[in-house]
């Protein structure tokens, strides 16, 4: 059959419209005119009908989803309330849902009002049961919303009942819901383009935008220049090599008007929408002119997220959305069809919707619909009105609003997963065909008849995945409460969201080696609405999914956890940290928890006394504990006069040494200032004893070199710590010899060699500072040179495919890169702006080059112009065609112009976050607060402002310069306070949620690692584990710092292990 729309034929033409003619300026520029860009147009202009608003669309008005879907404007969420309420609260749930109730009113609202002739018909959905697994879930579906609180809104309808609404063959039963009505889909989006027009705005087809960013949309017609720009591009977003949504296709079929004898038959006489309740979700309505439209799922997920005019047939799938509507409707054995359409839909990795403006930059963003895109969309567009105008502030409380969804894995995953997934749901309906064949007569199911995957606006589904449906409206646990996952056994690598696993039952036999069962499960990307149990498997997360579900897996040679209510989660991974550096101090002269000047001077005096030799060394001091944040050799004199003394701070970016330290090492008033650093002096130029960035070179060479011996010891103390805390993994941000300290590379190669580097771990080179713009290639072919001889070891458990480039220094003592100077002690501009290590032509040269022989760039950044100048480079390195797509990442963040925020996204650059230092300690009031100023100090580490702009997040410590427990650095993501101190937020819109928070420490940072099977509880990913020592989602979040990590397994092995009711795992 021709590829041919019943919708494209049957709805009036509309106007036809000009591309765009150059370059202009508009207040806002709307990308895509389907749903989404329409509703946000509309919306705008009905706020504020003199704002210029111009909507640009590819090809023409309602060409994608919204003019091709199945015509059910419902109030159903693309993910489930359950879902929502396990991850943003039930409260925060309820509203959403409400405000999707609502959506289906605001639409009937604008259709009356406008005069849309769209066929809006408020007839609800019926979702038939017809064997008893399906009966099954729908009663519990209905249990499940009455515990919702809103019984009124789903009910639950007798064989008889059904019959009366749908004369479906084989119905046991069904459920109903008011909220869906029944339209014509490109009636709607035309007629609303017209409404657009009318209300002032502009929309021009015909014109494809090459890029998008803020202020700005480039187009193949010319550049629009705009305060607020939106994209609403859904499917086609994919193409941009993004991998926020992937591309999945739904495909439908219409008949002929058919007869007033079959409707007599077959009911939908109030414009009902229907549908039933297996696992492969169809579709269907009957039309304003008496056809029967009907849809499903079954065309394949295209590798590389292609989207192609060819895929939008297929006569295979065609062929079984006809006999399967036959099926329900046998009457319709003589009709003939006249029509056969499909098209592609975006489904988020989450299957989280999501609505994101900032208003700072004016960048913003809806989609993910997952096939609920009718209704939902009109609410995304009202939603970005709101906060491009600031009409209704309610709609910005949403819990989509803000929310960014995890990136779809790299292919060949993504293809394997998302077309493993419709296996499933074909094999569970199967499986459910054959046993009703056991139980009573009748004809089969029909599996083959079973339209497969793809969900999205094309389909009005409601799964939880576009390929799995267990439920009928969008909770989870209704399925589960009705019957266990027909899909449990996992032993690849492919992962699918929630923990579902991707394979048949008998796919794999045998047993778990170990069950966690008995707590709640965070996946990496979320908290599982209803898992209480993790199985392991030769080393890999086999299942996720309720006790009862996992009792199979249960042998007599599995050892299990009773897991007590604890949370079981991804072993987090550590982006930014210094593991021998800290071995080292805990194994020297460690001040790192020490609080006070007089108690930090009684632990040297200890140590001292402790350790005879010459040299004092060590480190972990704090710049808040000494007035100016510079201590005095005659302090460290008074207690260790006769030997030196050299003492890194607790950032390493500053050193006290004593008198005699200074003597040996030539340093007096005399002695100059490095180029990269500042000795600290009384006002005679003697120095005081504090050095700072590469003054501290004057006396560290000096010390006794680090034995290989110690570099084992340090690497596995600071091992041994790590996965204490709950790290599995880690990016060792400086590798490589620095700065007279030895290549820590040998050491890592030992420990692989010697089976006793357990951590999954990337090396940072360090990039050497010095070295001008024409020996770039030189270090850069170094560089290429010592990541081959760490791949020729064979192991994954070490990598060098990172470069580490040290930009600038910090706020504290005035040496991080600022683009207007500090202030002085009277509030008054005092010249300085800091240290830039790289020249701008350097870095200009170096990113690119890095990026081009395949490393991933990771640069510190603390100031503004040192960030502006990362994120010049990298766009620099992005637009080369020799380009590799690097993984690159600023670290620290401490102050981010505004202006530069958006940039993140826009350049995909992720951010790597020290979330620890995002509160009011006494090192930020006493030190930082007055060299910054009021502007710049709400510019601070602005990690929730990223998000929101859709920028990637990842975590670390920074360890030894700050603690390493991640739960110390998530109570101050998620509250803004330091841990266990009642005080005020520092800027709390920066604030993160839990989820936020505990993803990005997980599947956030293994994925900047590239560690790919890592950072998630799904089937098929590393056991690499955390538990921790309660649920923090049951706590307050103020003691969210009281947490801690019970047990760590990699691999399935344990290597942390601190509560003894958890004690022999491995054993």
């Amino acid at each position: 059959m021709t590829v041919r729309s019943l919708w494209e034929d049957t709805a009036p033409p509309g106007p036809a419209r000009e591309p765009l003619d150059g370059d202009t300026e508009v207040d806002v520029c709307v990308v895509g005119a389907g749903y989404t860009g329409l509703w946000t147009a509309y919306h705008v202009l009905e706020h504020d009908p003199g704002a210029s608003v111009l909507v640009v669309e590819a090809e023409r008005v309602g060409f994608g989803a919204s003019g091709r879907n199945g015509g059910w404007c419902s109030a159903l969420l693309p993910q489930g309330e359950s879902a929502l309420a396990a991850e943003h609260g039930p409260a925060a749930a309820r509203a959403m849902r409400e405000a999707m109730r609502a959506t289906i009113d605001a639409v009937e609202r604008v259709v009356v009002a406008e005069g849309i002739d769209c066929h809006f018909r408020r007839g609800g959905t019926v979702v038939v049961a017809r064997s008893e697994p399906q009966l099954a879930r729908a009663v519990a579906e209905v249990a499940a919303d009455e515990r919702a609180g809103s019984p009124e809104r789903l009910r639950l309808l007798d064989a008889e009942q059904t019959r009366k609404t749908v004369g479906m063959t084989r119905a046991l039963g069904a459920t109903y819901t008011p909220d869906c009505a029944r339209i014509h889909p490109l009636r709607l989006a035309r007629g609303l383009a017209e409404a657009v027009e009318r209300r002032g705005g502009r929309i021009v087809e015909g014109t494809r935008a090459t890029q998008v960013a803020a202020g700005r949309v480039r187009t193949d017609r010319g550049t629009v220049r705009a305060r607020h720009v939106v994209r609403a591009t859904e499917a086609w977003t994919a193409t941009t090599g993004s991998r926020e949504v992937v591309p999945v296709y739904s495909l439908m079929v219409a008949t002929e008007p058919l007869p007033a004898r079959f409707w007599e038959q077959a009911g939908l006489e109030n414009g009902e929408t229907f549908s039933d309740h297996r696992h492969v979700v169809v579709y269907g309505q009957r039309t304003a002119d008496d056809r029967l439209v009907f849809g499903g799922r079954g065309a394949p997920y295209h590798f590389g997220s292609s989207i192609r005019p060819e895929f939008d047939g297929d006569e295979a799938v065609f062929r079984k959305l006809r006999a399967t509507l036959r099926d329900l409707f046998p009457a319709v054995a003589g009709a003939r069809f006249t029509h056969a359409w499909g098209g592609p839909l975006g489904i988020a990795r989450d299957w989280h919707a999501a609505v994101r403006h900032d208003p700072v930059s004016g960048l913003g963003s809806a989609g993910g619909y997952v096939g609920d895109g009718v209704g939902t969309a009109n609410l995304a567009g009202r939603t970005l009105a709101a906060s491009i105008t600031g009409a209704d502030p309610e709609l910005l409380r949403l819990p989509w609003f803000g929310h960014v969804p995890p990136r779809w894995e790299p292919e060949p995953l993504r293809w394997l997963g998302v077309n493993a997934g419709l296996l499933v749901a074909r094999a569970a309906d199967a499986a459910e065909g054959r046993r009703r064949r056991r139980d009573r007569p009748g004809p089969s199911d029909a599996p083959v008849e079973r339209p497969g995957p793809a969900h999205g606006a094309l389909s009005p589904s409601r799964g939880y995945s576009p390929w799995w449906r267990p439920h009928a409206i969008g909770r989870p646990e209704a399925a589960r409460g009705a019957e266990p996952v027909a899909a449990t056994r996992w032993k690849h690598r492919i992962r699918c969201h929630g923990g579902h696993p991707l394979v048949p039952s008998d796919a794999m036999s045998g047993t778990a080696d170990l069950v966690l069962h008995s707590g709640r499960v965070f996946t990496g990307t979320g908290l599982h609405p209803s898992a209480t149990a993790v199985a392991v498997s030769d080393g890999r997360v086999a299942a996720v999914g309720t006790d009862a579900e996992l009792r199979s897996w249960t042998g007599p040679g599995t050892r299990t956890v009773d897991l007590a209510g604890r949370l079981v989660l991804p072993g987090f991974t550590d982006a930014h940290v210094h593991p021998v550096m800290g071995g080292l101090e805990r194994l020297g002269c460690d001040l790192s928890e020490v609080h006070g000047a007089q108690a930090a001077l009684d632990r040297v005096a200890a140590h001292a006394a402790a350790h005879p030799g010459e040299w004092v060394s060590g480190g972990g001091w704090s710049m808040a504990d000494f007035p100016g944040g510079t201590p005095r050799r005659e302090d460290l004199d008074r207690v260790v006069p006769d030997r030196p003394v050299f003492l890194l701070n607790r950032d390493h970016h500053g050193a006290w040494a004593n008198s005699r330290a200074l003597e040996l090492a030539g340093v007096d008033a005399r002695t100059p200032d490095p180029v990269d650093g500042r000795i600290e002096r009384d006002p005679d130029g003697t120095p005081t004893g504090t050095l700072h960035e590469g003054a501290m070179d004057l006396v560290s060479r000096l010390l006794p070199p680090v034995t290989p011996a110690d570099l084992a010891a340090g690497l596995a103390e600071g091992q041994r710590y790590l996965h204490s805390v709950g790290v599995t993994g880690w990016q060792d941000a400086i590798v490589g010899a620095y700065a007279g300290h030895s290549d820590t590379t040998p050491v890592y190669l030992d420990a692989v060699a010697a089976g006793t580097l357990t951590a999954r771990v990337v090396g940072a080179l360090w990039w050497p500072r010095g070295r001008t713009a024409e020996e770039v290639d030189d270090v850069v072919a170094g560089f290429v040179a010592h990541r081959e001889r760490v791949a020729a070891a064979g192991s994954d458990r070490f990598r060098t495919t990172s470069v580490k480039i040290m930009l600038d220094g910090v706020a504290e003592n005035r040496t991080a890169s600022m683009l207007t100077p500090y202030l002085d002690g009277c509030g008054c501009s005092s010249g300085e702006t800091g240290l830039s290590y790289l020249d701008r032509d350097l870095l200009l040269a170096a990113v690119p080059a890095l990026d081009a022989a395949g490393f991933d760039v990771h640069v510190h950044v603390i100031g503004d112009r040192a960030v502006r100048d990362a994120l010049d480079a990298v766009a620099l390195a992005r637009r080369s065609p020799a380009s590799r797509g690097g993984r690159h990442h600023l670290a620290h963040l401490q102050v981010v112009h505004p202006d530069d925020v958006p940039r993140f996204a826009a350049l995909d650059v992720t951010a790597n976050a020290q979330a620890l230092w995002a509160c009011e300690e006494e090192q930020m009031t006493a030190l930082t607060t007055p060299l910054l100023g009021p502007e710049r100090n709400s510019w601070q580490y602005p990690f929730g402002g990223l998000l929101r702009t859709g920028a990637r997040l990842v975590m670390g410590s920074d360890w030894p310069v700050s603690t390493p427990d991640p739960w110390q650095a998530v109570h101050v993501a998620v509250n803004r306070t330091p841990p266990g101190v009642d005080a005020r937020p520092f800027g709390p819109e920066h604030a993160l949620t839990l989820t936020e928070a505990l993803h990005a420490y997980t599947a956030g940072s293994a994925w900047i690692n590239r560690h790919d099977d890592a950072g998630t509880l799904t089937a098929g990913a590393v056991a690499d584990l955390a538990v921790a020592s309660v649920d923090p989602y049951s706590v307050e979040p103020r003691d969210l710092h009281r947490v801690r990590t019970d047990l760590t397994l990699v691999a399935g092995t344990p290597v942390h292990e601190a509560s003894t009711d958890l004690a022999g795992v491995g054993r």
